[in-house]
């Protein structure tokens, strides 16, 4: 017999998702990578946290790997509205290298980014602003950093973002389902059981 889902969680993750979906909607400025540092700083006692290599992707076919990720820092610091920009691996290129991995990266990369806490300069009023950052895996040990980053640096987000396709938000959608899930689940009372 299946133990109930808690009503709270199912209404935590669909007040999120609905909050997601309405922030996505609202037009926010555009700054390149590094170009945030005139408004937004890290927050006090706040660390960037880096991804985790998948291990379901080192099992089967580690790779050294980049992500572009897209992210949005609201008024208050944190980040939300994650969007993969631009992947590369060395085995395959900008091709999955096994079935998954990219949704694997994916997943850690707003994993890492999520937990990204930014508080607005002394001489700033916090505004909503979208960035990307550069994420890399090693995964064979076989590229070096700078080469590795260099295949996922975007030099003109605005312009990445309008060659964007409408299929590229299938995998977006579901990265930031799957975070808002994982989130909720993090902060569910003990006695809560999913399905």
């Amino acid at each position: 017999m299946k133990t109930p889902v808690c009503p709270f969680v199912l209404a935590v993750a669909l007040v999120a998702a609905c909050g997601a979906a309405h922030a996505a909607d609202t037009i926010v400025r555009t700054v390149d990578e590094g170009g945030i540092r005139d408004q937004w700083t890290l927050a006090s006692g706040a660390t960037l946290a880096t991804p985790q290599y998948p291990v379901d992707v080192a099992r089967s076919a580690p790779v050294d790997a980049c992500m572009a990720l897209g992210y949005r820092i609201a008024p208050d610091g944190t980040t939300s509205d994650f969007r993969v920009l631009k992947q590369w691996n060395n085995a395959s290129g900008e091709l999955e290298p096994v079935d998954g991995a990219w949704a694997s990266f994916a997943q850690s990369a707003a994993d890492a980014v999520s937990q990204w806490k930014f508080a607005p300069r002394a001489d700033a009023t916090p505004e909503a602003v979208y960035t990307v950052a550069t994420l890399t895996w090693r995964g064979r040990n076989v590229t070096d950093a700078r080469t590795l980053q260099s295949h996922c640096r975007i030099t003109n987000l605005a312009a990445q973002i309008s060659r964007a396709t409408p299929d590229d938000d299938l995998t977006d959608e579901l990265i930031d389902k799957q975070y808002r899930l994982n989130d909720a689940v993090r902060r569910a009372p003990e006695d809560c059981d999913f399905p």
